[in-house]
């Protein structure tokens, strides 16, 4: 089973004993995410995306297929099922982006028809109170994966008894 920690940039350095192995950085355009790596993880399992956390996929700065076709890819290669990876997650807040990317990668993990449970872990993994997973991400996520809706409905629910 993977590990999951959710949190902002500005708690990074608190995560270090949480032992990952690799991380995930998501922050706005321009930002230099190499810059932030944690001392004890490999460049190679560094992987940096540059987007704003924005829902409208006309914005320039929000999310786009092919960042969350990479995000997707990443997590089939680190997160996928059987693996026992210990990843960390961040985002500037660590409210929206990164816990929609730990939602995605719960998904790869426990295979479709498990969609719930695997928002449920992303919620349990986060560093916050509140949490509010990117919609767009999760909806291109969706359609990349294949699950027909399933996993915009769990957030969708989810948001609603929040």
């Amino acid at each position: 089973m993977i590990s999951i920690r959710v949190c902002s940039i500005l708690t990074l350095l608190r995560h270090r004993e949480f032992g990952a192995g690799y991380m995930v950085s998501i922050l706005d355009p321009g930002v230099d995410v190499d810059a932030i790596r944690l001392p004890d993880i490999a460049a190679k399992n560094h992987h940096a995306f540059s987007f704003a956390d924005r829902d409208d996929p006309g914005d320039p700065e929000a999310p786009t297929r092919r960042d969350i076709k990479r995000l997707v890819s990443v997590g089939r290669q680190i997160a996928g099922p059987g693996s026992d990876a210990v990843i960390l997650i961040h985002c500037a807040a660590g409210i929206s982006r990164s816990p929609a990317a730990a939602f995605i990668f719960f998904c790869l993990h426990l295979g479709p028809g498990r969609e719930q449970e695997a928002l449920e872990m992303a919620a349990a993994s986060r560093e916050v109170s509140g949490i509010w997973p990117n919609d767009l991400m999760v909806r291109y996520a969706d359609e990349i994966m294949g699950r027909n809706g399933a996993m915009v409905h769990a957030l969708a629910e989810w948001k609603q008894h929040r």
